[in-house]
């Protein structure tokens, strides 16, 4: 198949811009669907079968659409994320932390930034044992321990550590600093306390000024 004739110029991927944010917000939220042709060139088509397919094409100075947008468009946005393999990806954490954690997800993944801000409402995280184990108030992944713990550094602190960033920041800013996280905060507190309070201002304060650090290494490099 030859490749694109009739096509926009080429706009280069940057998910720190707001454009191209925004573009990825409309394609998620649409579920524009794709595939890719033994050319190379991505097929985007709304979910909506009456509607258009516009074809899109990654060059060296960006990605290039056959739509009417010369500025990012969802379409190329979405093009994107079937170069990169991440849609199925974007798709599960839109579904599970919502539309904004999935776009910030695709901002880490292109430019190492994370974000402050969160995705729900920051409240005190409520901690105690029991006779069946340590227990938190807050939905747990289960990535690195089927239960949680404090007060020393291991699986359980980390498994609580994650837990608690994705569900208020998503997984984007969790991925980037829960092992700090359960370092700085979780390990140190006492593991003798059978109940403890971790209280949503130390939990905001610490992300915000871990994450501007980190975005000025980001930058700086």
């Amino acid at each position: 198949m030859s490749r694109v004739v009739d096509r926009r110029p080429a706009i280069a991927v940057d998910f720190r811009r707001p454009d191209w944010q925004a573009a990825l917000f409309e394609a998620l939220d649409a579920r524009l669907r794709a595939w890719m042709d033994l050319a190379g060139l991505v097929h985007v088509w709304p979910a909506e079968a009456d509607q258009p397919t516009h074809i899109v094409d990654w060059v060296p100075s960006g990605l290039t659409c056959d739509c009417e947008s010369m500025t990012a468009c969802p379409h190329r946005a979405r093009a994107w994320a079937e170069y990169e393999q991440l849609w199925r990806e974007l798709v599960a954490i839109s579904r599970s932390h919502g539309l904004i954690a999935a776009v910030r997800f695709a901002v880490y993944d292109q430019s190492g930034q994370i974000s402050s801000q969160p995705i729900r409402p920051v409240r005190d995280v409520l901690l105690w044992r029991d006779r069946d184990g340590a227990h938190a108030n807050i939905l747990l992944l289960q990535r690195h321990s089927t239960t949680v713990d404090w007060g020393y550094v291991g699986a359980g602190p980390t498994e609580l550590a994650r837990s608690v960033l994705t569900h208020f920041y998503g997984p984007a800013t969790a991925i980037a600093l829960y092992r700090e996280f359960m370092r700085e905060v979780i390990a140190n507190i006492p593991y003798s306390v059978d109940e403890y309070v971790l209280d949503a201002e130390t939990i905001h304060r610490w992300v915000e000024a871990k994450a501007a650090f980190e975005n000025g290494k980001e930058v700086e490099s």
